[in-house]
């Protein structure tokens, strides 16, 4: 079940690039502002402080002067999206970060709530792009909401561990219905296979989690990664493999 389409995920800060990237796909381009930087004043300085400020990331009035705190603010952005911190809120910077404003503002449905499937694959599968080399289906794209969610909720350093167990549990769950769901199809034939599989998934699971562990950098976010990476390899092959021969409703 291990694809080679998986290794790309364990790049700093990918998940977090992801998420804008697919909400560039979903949002119109917002009109990009003048390149900002220590210094800049008016009424743009002061947009970008109430998003940084909304988001978490500056702790300060909107008040629009460009200074110290708001650079320390955009590096930090920069340092999660996994960026170089310039400390400059170019067209770039801008224009993703009011997307992320734009969402994480608005988001209005519960954690685990359904996508609306329309637009979205029946199944997830693998890409030739080596940056996003996942499409996901209308099951599994609700990870990038859940993932603003945690994004504005945290402060910056610790949302690569926090996304990273939020989108592992969110695999482990989804794993767990899709083995569900495959043991539950007409005839039972596969019943006794799909326990077999699942089974066979929990130890190769428990024994890489230990190996990974005990490979890991004390304090370090290895561990969780690398469960991230495998449990998605895991599921989007799975979810290929399961629904994605069946034909569109």
């Amino acid at each position: 079940m291990e694809s080679e389409g998986g290794a790309s995920v364990n790049r700093k800060g990918f998940f977090v690039r992801m998420i804008v990237c697919l909400l560039l796909l979903l949002f119109a381009a917002p009109c990009a502002l003048a390149d900002l930087s220590r210094g800049s004043k008016g009424e743009d300085v002061q947009k970008l402080q109430s998003m940084l400020i909304d988001l978490g990331f500056l702790d300060d009035k909107a008040d629009g002067i460009f200074g110290k705190k708001t650079q320390a603010a955009v590096q930090s952005i920069q340092r999660y999206w996994g960026v170089e911190e310039t400390g400059i809120a170019d067209e770039g910077v801008i224009n993703d970060l009011e997307i992320l404003w734009a969402l994480s503002m608005g988001l209005e449905r519960e954690a685990g709530a359904p996508v609306d499937d329309e637009g979205y694959p029946r199944s997830c599968s693998w890409t030739p792009d080596d940056y996003w080399p996942v499409e996901y289906c209308y099951r599994h794209i609700e990870q990038y909401p859940l993932a603003i969610q945690l994004s504005y909720e945290n402060p910056p350093e610790k949302l690569m561990y926090l996304l990273a167990e939020n989108r592992c549990q969110f695999w482990l769950d989804s794993i767990r219905t899709m083995y569900a769901d495959w043991a539950d199809r007409p005839g039972g034939a596969n019943v006794s296979v799909a326990s077999e599989q699942y089974e066979i998934f929990r130890e190769a699971l428990e024994e890489n989690t230990a190996k990974w562990n005990q490979a890991a950098e004390p304090g370090s976010n290895e561990a969780v990664l690398s469960r991230m990476k495998w449990l998605e390899s895991i599921g989007v092959d799975l979810c290929f493999d399961l629904y994605g021969a069946e034909p569109n409703r």
